[in-house]
Order: C-alpha cells, then sequence, then structure tokens
C-alpha cells in the first residue's frame, strides 16, 4: 500500500468518522426543535385562549349594557304611557 493510498484511508475514515458523529447527533437536535416547536405551540394556543376568553366576556357585557338600555328605554316609555294616560 502506498502512502497516498494509506492517507486516502485515512482521510476517508475521518470523514466517515465525521459524518457518523454527524448522524449520531442529528436526533438529540431534531427532538430540540421538536421540543421548542411544541412549546412554542402550547404558547400560542394559551394567548388564543385568554383573547377567546376576553372576547366573550366583552361581547357578555355588550349584550348585557344594550339590554340594560332596552330597560330603561321600555320603563321610560311607560312612565310617560302612564303620564299620558294619567293627564286625560
Amino acid at each position: 500500500m502506498s502512502a497516498a493510498e494509506i492517507q486516502f484511508a485515512d482521510r476517508c475514515r475521518t470523514v466517515l468518522a465525521d459524518y457518523k458523529k454527524t448522524l449520531d447527533d442529528e436526533p438529540f437536535y431534531l427532538e430540540e426543535i421538536q421540543a421548542e416547536r411544541r412549546s412554542a405551540l402550547a404558547e400560542a394556543r394559551r394567548k388564543r385562549q385568554a383573547t377567546d376568553s376576553l372576547r366573550e366576556r366583552q361581547l357578555r357585557d355588550f349584550r348585557e349594557e344594550v339590554r340594560r338600555e332596552e330597560q330603561r328605554q321600555l320603563d321610560e316609555m311607560f312612565v310617560i304611557r302612564r303620564g299620558l294616560s294619567r293627564a286625560r
């Protein structure tokens, strides 16, 4: 075996060892990315739920205010009618 062949074989072993290390480390890297994405998804879900809850509460408050305003108008109309009927 010539010196060039020995150097080539040694370089091949080095490249293969580096490649194997990269492949061995890849599952851990992918698991880390997956965990980060799960965490980001959970955070986005929490924010959406908080926003939905706030929106529902605001809608409920708005509807309640509308209902109260309608009742005030009905009460006012009743008082006006009652006053008119007594005035006759």
